[in-house]
């Protein structure tokens, strides 16, 4: 006697493919949020009153709480602003974080202004990470940890160089530490965005 119930077909499952890597958003409670992304938020409502339709001074701020980065959403005054400026943005931000690893050191005692220079570089690498995450480059390329080891190992030489280069600014040329601070900071921002955008694309296009 035959079963009168139906046979039961099977749908093989077609094969697993890599899920791309979501978007991290700011938590809401996280000093990031609290310090940069709730004062932006709040001027959002803000008119831009230098141009005469008057477009908000700011808008996008939302997106990249939600995981975006500002050079792709964020507008100032209904206007795109090119990448490069939310890098020295950037790049500025992380810069003050280093001058406080330098002046920290200092009163710790280590008066060394070349070795302040490279233990303050290399400490600021993490900030600047995720600064360039969320205000220049997007998304990681693969995960958070394989990104910052790939920038670490990449910012090695350029610590090094740099390095080099401030102690021929303070020992050969007798420049005061804070001079050779920032002549060493100007062209090493330069080079830095080179490296930091080959870094975070593959042939030059970025995700984000």
């Amino acid at each position: 006697m035959e079963s009168s119930l139906p046979h039961a077909t099977l749908t093989p499952l077609p094969p697993s493919s890599p899920l791309p890597s979501p978007l991290t958003s700011i938590s809401p409670t996280s000093l990031p949020y609290t310090l940069f992304i709730q004062p932006l938020l709040h001027l959002q409502s803000v008119p831009c009153v230098c141009i005469h339709n008057k477009p908000k001074l700011i808008t996008g701020v939302d997106k990249v709480a939600e995981g975006g980065n500002a050079s792709e959403a964020v507008k100032l005054c209904g206007c795109k602003p090119p990448r490069y400026f939310w890098y020295c943005v950037s790049g500025t931000l992380c810069d003050f974080i280093q001058l406080l690893f330098d002046l920290t050191f200092r009163t710790l005692g280590i008066q060394d202004p070349s070795i302040n220079w490279m233990l303050g570089f290399f400490f600021s690498i993490g900030f600047r990470h995720s600064s360039h995450r969320y205000l220049v480059f997007g998304e990681y390329n693969g995960t958070y940890y394989e990104s910052l080891i790939r920038m670490y190992i990449s910012y090695t030489f350029i610590v090094l160089l740099s390095t080099a280069f401030n102690v021929v600014m303070v020992r050969t040329i007798m420049l005061e530490w804070w001079v050779a601070w920032g002549v060493t900071l100007v062209w090493t921002g330069v080079v830095n965005y080179a490296i930091v955008k080959q870094l975070w694309g593959k042939g030059g296009e970025f995700r984000g």
